[in-house]
């Protein structure tokens, strides 16, 4: 379901202004908004990946490379500092999927009814990256 000029109002207004570590993605040769590329804080080193990219920019290697970039700021001394990385998302949402394994996150695992999503509970895919991770890709995803 697209989403509204009310709803995006409310995320730029309210939600992306109080945001610690939050990212616009540009193409390189336009000020147009692609997409967007968060950390959100948590507990003793921790930060949540979550990400979004327009579905006509998807395919083209965008959010991989955008999610390195973060990853290795996150995870810097010089950056962000942290420990852990911890990517979700619902399941069988299989690009998120891709663009997550592509940046070395290991696949931990399926939770059933785990996400609130909108007016409903959803099952969910869990990862995460460690600092002293290597970066390749790991086998086991669900895709």
């Amino acid at each position: 379901m697209p989403y509204t000029r009310e709803a995006a109002d409310s995320y730029v207004i309210g939600y992306a202004e109080q945001a610690a570590m939050l990212w616009a993605i540009r193409g390189q040769t336009s000020p147009r908004l692609l997409g967007v590329i968060e950390l959100t804080p948590e507990p003793l080193g921790s930060a949540e990946l979550g990400y979004w990219l327009g579905a006509e920019h998807r395919g083209a290697g965008i959010m991989s490379e955008a999610i390195r970039a973060v990853v290795e700021f996150g995870l810097s001394p010089h950056g962000a500092d942290l420990t852990r990385i911890s990517w979700l998302a619902v399941a069988g949402n299989v690009g998120s999927a891709r663009a997550a394994r592509s940046a070395g996150f290991r696949y931990e695992g399926e939770r059933r009814l785990a996400l609130p999503h909108r007016d409903e509970r959803l099952d969910g895919w869990f990862a995460s990256l460690l600092r002293d991770d290597d970066r390749e890709p790991k086998p086991g995803w669900p895709v």
